[in-house]
């Protein structure tokens, strides 16, 4: 008997080694060429995962029940929603549902690695990411020839300006794996790993500059100033970005709304470009649609259903969650970031680095989040479970760090 389940383990041990890598290493290749591809690759994941389940359970049970109550008031709030999916299969609900239980068997896998496995798979990560950032920076250069080169090769020709477009997706992948692929290259010595971290940042900058992208370079700024808050300070710098992550969930139409009454929002809308003068008047439209339903809110995807006043979704991820789910929906929101940023002081107060990497990836996303996606996008929710997975692995590898 105890052979029997010394062969299982070692079977497992070398399944969770193979899953570990292919995932890792498809990671630079969907997020240049079809960025919106994780969705169905954190799903491929999640699926090559489950035989491995059994092995240790790493998922506390607190952010499961926040995230089921969620997931939940989400359904409910399609009977008022002026949006209505065309089946229940077709539904938002449903479809992140699937990209959510996908997700968490992956990190719940990721997290019970084996040593040595999860040091491969932090390594091709790292290398992967670096990878994307030359070909990034190259193909920025060049405007984006190599990206058309390759949809001429199989026949689907584009435009530069949609090549440009399209390659520039690729960054906010590096914005966000940028910190578990810095911890790896860390663990090389400092000297060592100047080159590629310098390497990602290099390409965050060519991306502002040459493809106009400028939402990854704030997120990479920000998560810098919290990554080195939370190294040096420890857990009272990640108890003061609980307090801010809570804030933004539970505050976003207030403070815009208090930003319009003051004449604030005017002074910018005068400063802005035109993309970031956009913004301001979808914020301002959301946050006042937002008082005519603060208890349960417009409903899931309700968002779509305000015409040209917001082009699909507001740009910003608490003011949607407002604006659609209303009070429960902002509450739970901020009840599941508080969890994660309390569980990064906890583990400040030991492992500062792993912390540190946890907050700025944290950071990062928030920031974009705020600024660039609609909240519900599959391939944004995969990103976002991709790099915890990830920060696990890593976590994994070097868990004296």
């Amino acid at each position: 008997m105890m052979a029997a389940f010394s062969d299982r383990e070692a079977l497992a041990d070398r399944w969770s080694g193979f899953v570990v890598v292919f995932i890792m290493a498809w990671v630079p290749l969907v997020a240049y060429l079809a960025p919106l591809g994780f969705a169905p690759h954190v799903g491929v994941a999640g699926l090559l995962a489950l035989p491995l389940l059994w092995r240790e359970r790493r998922l506390d049970a607190w952010p499961l029940a926040v995230l089921a109550l969620l997931m939940a008031w989400m359904a409910i709030s399609i009977t008022w929603s002026p949006h209505q999916p065309k089946s229940p299969t077709n539904s938002v609900a449903f479809r992140l549902a699937l990209q959510m239980l996908a997700g968490l068997s992956m990190i719940s896998a990721f997290a019970s690695l084996p040593r040595e496995a999860a040091r491969r798979g932090a390594v091709v990560l790292a290398v992967g990411v670096c990878a994307l950032s030359v070909l990034l920076i190259a193909d920025a250069l060049i405007g984006a020839r190599i990206y058309m080169a390759f949809k001429t090769l199989i026949k689907d020709p584009i435009r530069p300006d949609l090549a440009q477009r399209n390659i520039a997706q690729s960054t906010y992948v590096i914005a966000l794996l940028f910190w578990p692929a810095a911890q790896v290259c860390a663990r090389l010595g400092w000297r060592t790993a100047a080159f590629p971290i310098a390497l990602m940042t290099a390409a965050i900058f060519a991306s502002e500059s040459l493809l106009l992208r400028d939402a990854p370079l704030f997120a990479v700024i920000a998560g810098g100033v919290v990554w080195l808050a939370v190294r040096w300070i420890g857990p009272a710098a990640a108890r003061v970005l609980l307090v801010l992550a809570v804030m933004l969930f539970t505050l976003a139409p207030l403070l815009m709304l208090e930003g319009v009454g003051s004449g604030l929002i005017e002074a910018l809308h005068r400063a802005a470009p035109e993309s970031w003068d956009a913004r301001l008047d979808i914020w301002a439209f959301a946050a006042a649609m937002t008082t005519e339903n603060p208890l349960r809110g417009w409903g899931l995807d309700a968002s779509r259903s305000f015409g040209r006043a917001i082009p699909l979704h507001p740009h910003n991820a608490a003011l949607q969650v407002w604006l659609e789910l209303g009070a429960p929906g902002a509450a739970l929101f901020a009840a599941l970031a508080g969890w994660i940023a309390a569980s990064l002081a906890m583990v400040a107060r030991t492992h500062p680095s792993q912390a540190a990497a946890g907050a700025g990836a944290m950071t990062a996303y928030l920031v974009i989040g705020s600024l660039s996606f609609g909240v519900w996008q599959e391939w944004w929710v995969a990103l976002g479970c991709l790099t915890i997975a990830a920060l696990a692995v890593v976590r994994r590898a070097w868990p004296q760090a």
